[in-house]
């Protein structure tokens, strides 16, 4: 099959209808030839709407950054991403504080006026694939965006990906690029001590959850020694490697996207055992609760003494989105034998700022509510939530802060208990 030359893209954001959003791709996904036109003529994107789910950390262009923000262009996000910080202060990007069901919903139903911008597999049966990234995109197939694919050569084409008919997409152009590498970086020894804890809860036969983050890459390394576990997430990165190769994780992956090295990448993409599902699946409330034993692990910013959690934002700084946080706390909890997870270190700025609030200030939100809050791990030790009254809760978290903070949240609790 023939594709069109890259400078076709051009001709087709040009010939956008001007109520369209212009979808584009995040992950593994990202448009990145698509990107490179807007950012070297940004006229291009004068006046656009643009939308996508770009994660931080992940996504580190935007074209609302690309020089396009004086010309008017504006985007609906979902993650507040250091790329969108500038245009997200001026107000030309607009945050949706949704979780992913809401997320997926709400691209289904703006999709037919949107055109989006994908990167895709070369075509083989009349059919293209989406790489390692299937979580969003389906959404806006199904409900009639109109398609544009960069097919890409060098993107992984996983077994059981999801793949779309040739015949759905309005212009496929020729655009090898490496796909989006991700590295979580080095860890530290809170980080391990947390992980320590973390894995040492999880038994041979659950089924792991966990996302993106140094804490989560941690505890995937400590995997090697179970036996019979299951994946099922919205994530996977590099780290699960030596999980994957050691034949810990014998009942396979779940995920909505991979991201890492590219060894990682031809890892994942050759086993018939990793399948991506779209977040509709992915973080359905009825999927989650119906698996056995699912292990939930998230990060947090901060949480007080009630259980509430912040994972969004510091110091009153957007820094990231909803996400699929609290469906993956609430699944856990309803799935049978399952625990849900919040990890976190018990301070921040070199120890000098406690994680573990008397109440979340008014520079936070609550990401978590409380009584979706099971289990609470610091490098202190383990709180465990469910079914607990609230002197109890607070007892708890106050006994896994940092020792040097214990006393202060201790007088701050019994001043705000005597006023309930």
């Amino acid at each position: 099959m023939q594709f069109a030359e890259p400078d076709a893209l051009k001709d087709a954001l040009a010939a956008v209808p001007r109520d369209h959003r212009i979808y584009l791709a995040g992950c593994t996904g990202e448009p990145t030839a698509t990107l490179d036109i807007l950012a070297s003529d940004p006229a291009l994107g004068a006046g656009r709407r643009f939308t996508g789910v770009w994660l931080p950390g992940v996504n580190t262009r935007s074209v609302i950054a690309d020089g396009v923000i004086a010309e008017g262009a504006s985007a609906d996000v979902f993650f507040v991403t250091p790329a969108l910080r500038e245009a997200f202060a001026v107000g030309r990007v607009r945050h949706r504080p949704l979780g992913y069901p809401e997320i997926w919903r709400w691209l289904g139903q703006e999709a037919g006026r949107m055109t989006a911008f994908v990167s895709v597999t070369p075509p083989r049966n009349g059919q293209v694939g989406l790489g390692p990234t299937a979580d969003f995109t389906p959404a806006i197939v199904a409900g009639g965006a109109r398609l544009i694919g960069e097919v890409n050569p060098e993107l992984p084409e996983p077994v059981n990906g999801v793949r779309i008919p040739v015949d759905r997409f309005d212009l496929l152009v020729d655009a090898p690029n490496t796909p989006i590498l991700y590295d979580t970086g080095a860890g530290d020894p809170t980080v391990d001590a947390i992980a320590d804890a973390v894995a040492a809860m999880i038994d041979d036969g659950d089924t792991v959850q966990f996302g993106i983050g140094k804490i989560q890459a941690a505890l995937a390394h400590r995997l090697t020694g179970h036996r019979d576990l299951a994946v099922h997430g919205g994530m996977i990165t590099t780290s699960l490697t030596s999980a994957l190769e050691s034949g810990a994780v014998s009942r396979g992956v779940v995920t909505g996207v991979a991201v890492g090295s590219q060894a990682f990448y031809r890892l994942i993409a050759a086993r018939d055992d990793v399948r991506f599902k779209p977040a509709s699946f992915t973080h359905g409330a009825d999927v989650l609760a119906g698996i056995d034993r699912l292990f939930s692990v998230a990060s947090a910013l901060e949480i007080d003494l009630f259980g509430q959690v912040n994972a969004e934002m510091a110091g009153g700084r957007q820094v990231s989105g909803h996400g699929g946080i609290a469906d993956f706390a609430r699944g856990a909890m309803a799935s049978p034998g399952g625990r849900s997870i919040v990890a976190l270190p018990a301070t921040a700025k070199r120890g000098t700022v406690s994680r573990i609030k008397p109440v979340l200030g008014p520079d936070a939100v609550c990401s978590i509510a409380r009584g979706d809050v099971d289990i609470v791990v610091t490098e202190h030790g383990v709180a465990r939530l469910r079914g607990s009254d609230i002197d109890q809760r607070a007892q708890s978290l106050i006994a896994i802060a940092a020792p040097g903070f214990r006393d202060d949240l201790a007088d701050q609790w019994s001043r705000m208990r005597a006023r309930m």
